[in-house]
């Protein structure tokens, strides 16, 4: 403003035709209206062409994708993805995204790294414990967080599970019960 004034020309800032930019950082200017060289009468408006900063980016839609590949992606566009939480479905396998905030296709400008909110499924499938010995069928199901009761006639060392429920491949909430039938 201060060198459009001194060649006696009145500086204009019109918010409207502000660009954005992709190299121009926020708040600089990126050209003038007409262009500097342009022969003006004195007192004629200069306007003044700021940068908004870069354009804004649209956040992209990783529903469906693990964790790792959300992640993976949301970082390759900008942003700076956190876990926002888990809810459960039996339809979908654990730690694969339900949906992100903001969500997919909102425009977000990339001023810094926006951070976005992932929310994933926390299902656990259930494993086949057939033919295992009850401690080993502790260990696995508490390695998933699961719990284990098992009913059997006749309580013995190294009693193996012959049947249980859910039955295996089931997707269940964390922290669920596996009913095992041993001898």
């Amino acid at each position: 403003e201060s060198l459009i004034r001194n060649a006696k020309l009145v500086p204009k800032h019109d918010e409207s035709a502000d660009q954005y930019h992709t190299t121009v950082p926020e708040g600089r200017v990126i050209s003038v209206d007409p262009a500097p060289g342009t022969p003006l009468n004195i007192s004629s408006e200069v306007t003044i062409i700021v940068s908004k900063g870069p354009p804004p980016v649209p956040v992209p839609d990783v529903r469906g994708m693990s964790r790792d590949e959300a992640f993976a992606t949301l970082a390759a566009a900008g942003f700076e993805p956190y876990e926002l939480g888990r809810e459960f479905s039996a339809d979908v396998e654990a730690d694969h995204v339900i949906s992100t905030d903001p969500e997919p296709g909102t425009e977000v400008r990339l001023a810094g790294k926006p951070r976005v909110g992932v929310l994933l499924y926390n299902a656990v499938t259930v494993p086949n414990l057939s033919g295992v010995t009850v401690e080993q069928a502790q260990q696995q199901a508490a390695a998933l967080g699961l719990r284990l009761n098992v009913n059997a006639i006749f309580h013995r060392q190294n009693m193996v599970v012959f049947g249980q429920y859910p039955l295996p491949g089931s997707k269940v909430r964390p922290g669920s019960e596996i009913h095992a039938t041993a001898f």
